[in-house]
């Protein structure tokens, strides 16, 4: 059976959105890889009171949340382009080819 692999597909941080991953939790990573606990702490706790601040505001005006990446699947939130997915597309078009 052929396994299918999906290479990581990753921007650089500077073409990254404010809100993508590596981009925000970049600081928190890089005091880590220091051992800079502290420093590590202050910048997780200001993303954390961000989005409990931005969660508060979009309540308090009544505007529904959209996210771009996720869609909600009952009480949680699934992935849109789940690596399984990925998978299954790429391992389609293997199909009838031989293995090496």
């Amino acid at each position: 059976m052929l396994e299918v692999q999906v290479e990581r597909e990753c921007e650089p941080i500077a073409k990254q959105g404010d809100r993508e991953s590596r981009k925000l939790w970049r600081h928190v990573t890089c005091a880590l890889f220091r051992n800079k606990i502290n420093i590590a702490t202050d910048a997780k706790v200001w993303i954390e009171k961000r989005q409990r601040d931005e969660a508060r505001k979009i309540k308090e005006t009544g505007k529904e949340y959209h996210p771009k990446l996720f869609e909600r699947n009952g009480d949680n939130w699934i992935f849109k382009y789940s690596l399984e997915g990925k998978k299954k597309q790429l391992s389609g078009s293997f199909e009838g080819k031989k293995e090496l």
